[in-house]
């Protein structure tokens, strides 16, 4: 499995970064639902993850293979899924060497088969109807540089129950979010906070020891 290194971005392919050392553990699924754990909450039933959860893939991905792209000027954009048929979208921070800062209209629109989008913090745009459509999408995580999301750019994404934003409740409250955009709005927010608060708050995440998302 090739993965990506949450510290210092370097590609490699097993448990350990070679240029880091950071070791990477497993994905778990939980036993119940047979849901990919984000950090260690299950996203469909909210069961927390145990020593009992069963293994199966490395748990940092590569940016997703397949998808299309559009150069603009010194970025680039994603402009469709191509032949990628991740259910897991990672989308890259740079395409040829040029960050990746956008993703244009209808990109991912009805790719019911993708089920959890991680948008890096290059992106500061998603334009209209980006992810319109995506009936089984569970699982947002976001950056604070993103600035605008655009009309329908989450329409009828109707599973999609808990979103992972890089940033404060100020700052996701300042951004440009189309009205149009409801089951993003209903969507359950995270907030991130590199230190525990002192009374649980069970809003707020960070990434743990293993590059993992885990709940406050």
């Amino acid at each position: 499995m090739i993965c990506v290194c949450k510290k210092c971005g370097t590609i490699f392919d097993g448990k350990f970064c070679p240029e880091c050392g950071t070791e990477y553990g497993p994905v778990r699924v939980c036993e119940g639902c047979g849901t990919s754990f984000v950090g260690n909450y299950c996203p469909e039933c909210g069961t927390k993850a145990d020593a009992g959860d069963v293994t199966l893939s490395s748990a940092v991905v590569a940016g997703s293979e397949g998808l299309v792209y559009s150069q603009q000027g010194s970025g680039c954009a994603i402009m469709g899924t191509g032949n990628c048929k991740d259910a897991d979208i990672v989308i890259p921070a740079e395409h040829g060497g040029k960050s990746v800062t956008q993703i244009w209209g209808n990109s991912f629109a009805r790719r019911t088969g993708v089920m959890s989008v991680i948008i890096p913090d290059t992106v500061t745009d998603i334009q209209i109807c980006a992810f319109a459509d995506c009936t089984s999408l569970e699982c947002v995580v976001f950056s604070k540089n993103v600035k605008s999301i655009g009309p329908d750019a989450f329409r009828n994404c109707t599973a999609l129950g808990m979103v992972f934003f890089k940033g404060t409740v100020s700052e996701w409250n300042a951004l440009s979010v189309h009205p149009s955009n409801a089951c993003l709005g209903n969507a359950r927010k995270f907030f991130y906070s590199e230190k525990k608060p002192v009374i649980p708050s069970y809003n707020m995440w960070h990434y743990d020891a293993d590059g993992n998302i885990e709940i406050w």
